[in-house]
């Protein structure tokens, strides 16, 4: 039996975005290229949506892969917030694919845009991350 990457990396992630927790991840563990795949793996987005949340290019984000280049502070600390909000998302829709699909879906309550649409800013992911936890308390989302 073969593990995914997503396993392995998830396990440690924050279950919610937490801004004490992703701080203390960042200060324990090793964000790179390994989280960078585990991000695309958890994400069915392609790498210019992806290179857009993490506020790069997508030539940025190729280089961060094929030169084994040394992720910068920020996109790391939105790596691993974008991690804890996939899997936060799994644990409400299931699944990934499932929550990738909800999050490209326009929704009537985010004003008719894509709840993804969000995710290119801090706040953006906490937002759609309280979101799912009202989900998880019976709000209609």
């Amino acid at each position: 039996m073969t593990v995914s990457k997503a396993y392995l990396i998830s396990d440690k992630i924050p279950d919610q975005v937490n801004e004490t927790a992703v701080l203390s991840y960042l200060e324990t563990e090793k964000v790179g290229i390994s989280s960078l795949d585990t991000l695309r793996e958890m994400a069915f987005f392609n790498e210019s949506v992806i290179a857009e949340w993490l506020n790069i290019n997508v030539k940025t984000l190729r280089n961060y892969k094929n030169k084994n280049t040394t992720i910068k502070d920020y996109v790391q600390e939105k790596i691993v917030l974008l991690l804890s909000l996939f899997k936060h998302g799994k644990s409400v829709f299931g699944d990934y694919k499932i929550f990738s699909e909800w999050l490209e879906t326009a929704n009537f309550y985010f004003d008719n845009k894509a709840p993804a649409s969000f995710l290119t800013t801090f706040s953006g992911v906490l937002f759609i991350d309280d979101r799912l936890a009202a989900m998880e308390h019976g709000d209609n989302i």
